[in-house]
């Protein structure tokens, strides 16, 4: 007979009340047929005897045990894995190996999961799954070269002796993604403890599986993000900056780029300006109040037609704006706008005819002093895209330095990609297994194991 159903006979012989002897000895009835008249019907009914009840009350309590033994589930074991690459995540799983949680380690695992498609295509995989997608993410970014001979990946396993396997799952899996793309990268696995799996995920110490499991699953996913938390006005600046890169050398860039477009656009706006004084002193501006400007002027009700000099300049004014607007894609839509814009180029700390030698010359933090006024010369000159003065606007709340830094980051992401497409999609011969473990042989023999290899690489 099989095991469990030993253990089913078991259980029910533990449970199953003790028949008195009267009832085993008893011969079993089906009761007696009794006669009974309702009116002119006679009714013939069947009255059952008490042994049988007992009986059936029995089996039935019996059935009601074995249902919770049987069909409740249990609680499901927890398993902990990491992955160092650089970027280092950490996943959580169920005892199935189906992953619950995943959470950057560092902040190069930010760029990666700051994609709200990675990390949902990562979530409720079977790790082995989720573990070979991860690390191909990382290939198309480019932290690791498919086409390098030596690099490593290390997974560590917080887990139980029954789910051991799982950790084997995950060396397979990365073992047939990396000879199907033809690369020897090595993998290493370790076992490892509560402690030791927090030390190499960048997680506060825990007592136990648990208590880490709840913390991926619960925590922030990047690393940024959770360091935001109760940050200054200030610091949460000074984080955006160092997320940017060097502000000041972005700024500077931008603006070197576009250097002969800004100076241009400087002289246009002068004659603009010049151009809107002339309106605004003329003899023959109908405007009998303050407000002389050229829009100011074009909304005055009543007025059919200008005096001729005057309806010159008006018209001059309406061409000079037509032309800049296609020339740059900015409407300057009002004086306000048009002082600003003057302002803003009267503040550069040099005459325009220096201003490409200026910003050669210009020192990184000089750049990131004069932020405002560079970017909003570059704003009225048509070169400063949407993307990039979004960029350029420090947080000022932790709400928005999350949505801000999660904009850098997706912009990362796909800057990295895009540099690296070219390395991830180059073509390669498959590695066969027979290869690849023989290449795996070598590197043993050679540093002892692939732990010490491991650190052989990473010093």
């Amino acid at each position: 007979m099989k095991n469990w159903k030993k253990a089913w006979l078991k259980e029910l012989d533990n449970i199953t009340p003790e028949l008195s002897d009267e009832v085993k000895s008893a011969p079993i009835s089906m009761g007696e047929d009794t006669i009974s008249f309702d009116g002119e019907t006679a009714v013939k009914s069947r009255k059952i005897q008490k042994p049988l009840v007992l009986v059936l009350v029995a089996v039935f309590l019996c059935l009601a045990i074995l249902g919770t033994v049987f069909l409740i589930p249990k609680n499901q074991r927890v398993c902990l894995f990491s992955v160092e690459i650089n970027p280092s995540v950490s996943f959580s799983t169920d005892g199935n190996g189906v992953v619950t949680g995943v959470r950057a380690s560092n902040r190069d695992a930010d760029v990666l999961l700051s994609s709200k498609e990675i990390t949902e295509n990562l979530v409720g995989k079977n790790i082995g799954d989720a573990v070979k997608l991860y690390v191909d993410y990382a290939a198309q970014a480019g932290y690791i070269d498919l086409n390098e001979i030596g690099s490593a990946v290390r997974v560590s396993g917080c887990l139980d002796k029954k789910a051991e396997k799982l950790l084997l799952d995950v060396s397979d899996s990365l073992k047939k993604y990396f000879t199907s793309k033809g690369a020897y990268s090595v993998v290493v696995t370790d076992k490892v403890d509560v402690k030791e799996f927090c030390s190499r995920s960048g997680i506060s110490q825990a007592s136990s599986v648990e208590e880490v499991s709840r913390n991926i699953i619960s925590s922030e996913t990047l690393v940024l993000v959770r360091e935001a938390s109760g940050m200054s006005k200030e610091q949460l600046q000074n984080q955006y900056k160092s997320l940017i890169g060097d502000f000041g050398e972005y700024i500077k860039n931008n603006l070197k780029a576009n250097i002969e477009i800004v100076k241009q656009s400087a002289e246009d706006i002068k004659k603009i300006y010049d151009l809107n004084e002339e309106i605004e002193l003329h003899e023959n501006n109908p405007s009998y109040i303050s407000l002389k400007d050229y829009w100011s002027v074009k909304l005055l009700p009543f007025i059919s037609e200008y005096e001729e000099s005057f309806g010159n300049l008006m018209a001059r004014m309406e061409t000079s704006l037509a032309d800049y607007h296609d020339k740059y894609g900015v409407e300057i839509s009002n004086v306000l706008v048009l002082k600003s814009a003057k302002l803003n180029f009267d503040k550069l700390p040099v005459p325009l005819d220096e201003l490409s030698i200026w910003v050669d010359g210009l020192s990184e933090s000089m750049a990131e002093a004069l932020s405002e006024i560079l970017s909003d010369v570059m704003e009225i000159a048509g070169v400063l895209d949407e993307r990039f003065a979004e960029l350029l606007e420090l947080p000022t709340t932790v709400a928005e330095y999350v949505e801000k830094t999660a904009a850098v980051l997706q912009d990362k992401l796909e800057k990295r990609i895009s540099a690296n497409s070219e390395s991830y999609h180059k073509l390669r011969d498959e590695i066969s297994f027979s290869d690849y473990d023989n290449y795996v042989s070598e590197l043993i023999a050679e540093y002892g194991s692939l732990d010490d290899y491991w650190f052989a690489t990473k010093k």
